[in-house]
């Protein structure tokens, strides 16, 4: 099977996908991964195909290039609209591109397995019938319409008028699932499937990216090896005007509750260049996986993957949301019992920050509850429910299961050839009028 992958946005964007690639990978598929070009390096490194999609765009840096200040509302508020104002040119300039490039990059595939922020993907299954996999990457999403981007919809919805498509409510949401099979990569024991779903709708368990491996120096090593388990700050991409600022807030916390920790320094470099006592280690990229299960808390940002990454390794957290979706992950991970009241970056403190450390610290129910919810996590098997249901659905269109009268492998051979000749048809035949 000729799967390829393609979503639009940053590293967050792409990492679930490498972790579905890599199984299907297992299982002796080829799979294809049509994204921004500027990740082919990392993608061809990991002996994945690649086909740059799209311009030649680094989302991070256009994030943090608008993304301003969170530590005051007045500034959040505009950084986001900022934020979704250069998203928005970025989209109306480049979706046609993505939309040739992808459409190109499908020839000769037997499906299409894509992310909501990619709008392209709907419009190519649409004009060319090439099965369809849709993947939700947040609890909510895509659960209801949400028409509160309206110009993000008018633009997609202007550019599929000119292949004569029906326009679409929410494109970048409920209107992104698929109607033949969407997978919504999270956890049953996180968020319960609603019991009106299509049939078609599957939660499968978190997308984990397996064997990662993390090359921490030898400091580092010595600092995890030599005493207890440390706390962990991690808020990733995550910007600040007054790194210093935050920096002292968090070793004023760690001083008083008298723990050990990591601080990583993200986009905003905290921690960097700064004296620090012997208790703190301040360190760059780290897979999440691989650091979180060495510590004894990890106070975090909210985001969706880090979220999920600290589940699994079944330690506490402490939420300090920043903006977008963060809230309502850290309302999950306290109505769970793995964190304690949520604290806004607007709003963090000293003694704040110091008795929330002591409660995850000193309470055992948070570690008990976070050790039982990683167990859960752990058993669902995500990635390989979801390689399961793409087999299922390309066979039912090949007819290797599903069709009993294609018994030989030349048989099967010859009809998937045939639907290959027929989708370049379509293809040819689906030019711009």
């Amino acid at each position: 099977m000729r799967a390829i992958f393609t979503n639009f946005g940053s590293t967050g964007d792409i990492q679930p996908f490498i972790a579905l690639a890599q199984e299907m990978k297992n299982k002796g598929h080829e799979p294809v991964f049509a994204f921004l070009p500027r990740f082919a390096e990392r993608i061809k490194a990991l002996g994945f195909g690649f086909w740059p999609t799209g311009p030649d765009l680094d989302m991070e840096a256009v994030v943090k290039a608008t993304m301003g200040d969170w530590t005051a509302d007045q500034k959040r508020n505009e950084s986001l609209q900022n934020v979704a104002t250069s998203m928005e040119s970025i989209m109306e300039e480049g979706l046609p591109k993505l939309f040739e490039d992808l459409r190109e990059a499908c020839r000769d595939a037997d499906v299409l397995i894509a992310g909501t922020m990619q709008p392209a993907a709907r419009m190519v299954h649409e004009l060319t019938g090439i099965p369809y996999v849709s993947i939700q990457l947040t609890h909510f999403g895509g659960m209801e319409a949400d028409t509160s981007d309206k110009p993000m919809s008018k633009l997609v919805n202007a550019f599929r008028a000119r292949y004569k498509l029906k326009p679409l409510l929410d494109p970048l949401r409920l209107d992104a699932n698929s109607s033949q099979l969407a997978l919504y990569a999270m956890s049953r024991y996180v968020r319960f499937p609603d019991p009106n779903w299509p049939s078609h709708y599957h939660i499968t368990g978190f997308f984990f990216l397996e064997g990662e491996e993390a090359k921490p120096d030898p400091e580092l090593a010595a600092f995890l090896e030599n005493g207890l388990p440390p706390v962990v700050f991690s808020f990733g991409s995550m910007i600040h005007d007054n790194p210093q600022a935050i920096t002292k807030i968090l070793l004023e916390a760690i001083e008083r509750v008298g723990c050990r920790a990591v601080i990583q320094h993200g986009w905003s470099g905290l921690a960097r260049d700064c004296p620090l006592p012997e208790t703190v280690y301040a360190a760059g990229y780290l897979p999440h996986d691989w650091l979180f299960k060495r510590a004894a808390a990890v106070i975090h940002h909210g985001g969706a993957g880090t979220t999920a990454s600290v589940w699994r390794a079944g330690v506490p957290a402490i939420i300090v949301p920043h903006a977008w979706d963060q809230p309502v992950w850290a309302a999950l991970c306290e109505s769970l019992g793995c964190s304690p009241h949520r604290q806004f970056i607007q709003e963090l403190d000293v003694e704040g920050l110091a008795n929330s450390l002591r409660a995850v610290l000193e309470q055992p129910d948070y570690a008990q509850n976070a050790y039982l919810l990683s167990r859960r996590i752990r058993s669902e098997g995500g990635i390989v429910q979801a390689c399961g249901l793409v087999e299922n659905l390309v066979n039912s269109f090949t007819g290797s299961a599903a069709v009993p009268e294609f018994k030989s492998l030349a048989q099967r051979a010859k009809r998937t050839s045939l639907l290959h000749a027929r989708r370049r048809t379509r293809l040819n035949t689906s030019a711009e009028p």
